[in-house]
């Protein structure tokens, strides 16, 4: 039980993420700033601060929770946002 930590990136130039993969369960797993519970309590909240932000290829920007708890807030300071192929901004509780 407990909070997801908070998440604050900050870039001068340019923030790429791109890529999902199969882990060793055969899961596909996203490339990606993720603050997430997996128990009961709060995610945290994700801060990110750009000039230009591309998320591709199946990349996320995610806050979520397993279990009980609320969804963190996800905040994006940016002149320029490309999503593409599949990627995600997402905020998700699971109750």
């Amino acid at each position: 039980m407990g909070r997801g930590g908070d998440i604050d990136v900050t870039v001068t130039d340019t923030l790429s993420i791109s890529g999902a993969g199969i882990n060793e369960f055969g899961s596909t797993v996203s490339s990606g700033i993720v603050s997430k519970t997996i128990s009961i309590g709060d995610a945290g909240i994700v801060s990110v601060t750009a000039p230009h932000i591309e998320v591709a290829g199946g990349g996320i920007i995610s806050t979520l929770t397993e279990s009980a708890g609320t969804a963190g807030n996800i905040r994006v300071n940016v002149s320029d946002l490309i999503l593409r192929s599949g990627s995600q901004l997402t905020s998700t509780s699971a109750v």
